[in-house]
């Protein structure tokens, strides 16, 4: 596992949304931080919930500016949010269970979730929000 770099490559070129990112990328690193410092589960998912609750946010705002400028990828895209959103539920729900049970599969349960978190930030960012910068402005130029 490695901390999240964010470079000039995941400006999408909407401030809002870079903005966002950027304040995704300062919680993922907060929890893996956290990850790596600690075996205070309690802690994990306090970091994970906040991301969680943050992606949420970031996917209303990119979705209200698809409604707003008619964005021809919207459903997919949404659709792309969607399948996030059911995957961290998954992770978390695998997470929440091991923990209660003390079996040990803690620790693996915390980094699939960082790897989720981690690999569709990327992707998701590099993709989908990039695809979606250059098509806005296209639009208002």
């Amino acid at each position: 596992m490695n901390e999240i770099k964010l470079g000039s490559e995941h400006k999408v070129g909407i401030q809002e949304i870079d903005d966002q990112h950027e304040k995704l990328a300062i919680l993922l690193n907060e929890l893996y931080t956290i990850m790596s410092e600690t075996q205070y589960y309690e802690e994990i998912e306090t970091i994970v919930t906040k991301v969680i609750n943050y992606a949420q946010l970031h996917n209303r705002t990119e979705e209200k500016l698809f409604i707003k400028y008619n964005y021809p990828e919207k459903l997919k895209h949404i659709q792309e949010h969607r399948n996030f959103m059911d995957k961290m539920s998954r992770a978390g729900e695998e997470y929440m269970t091991a923990f209660k049970s003390g079996d040990g599969n803690v620790g693996s349960a915390s980094v699939k979730i960082w790897w989720t978190l981690k690999t569709w930030y990327h992707e998701h960012i590099l993709n989908d929000d990039k695809a979606f910068g250059d098509w806005l402005q296209r639009q208002v130029r």
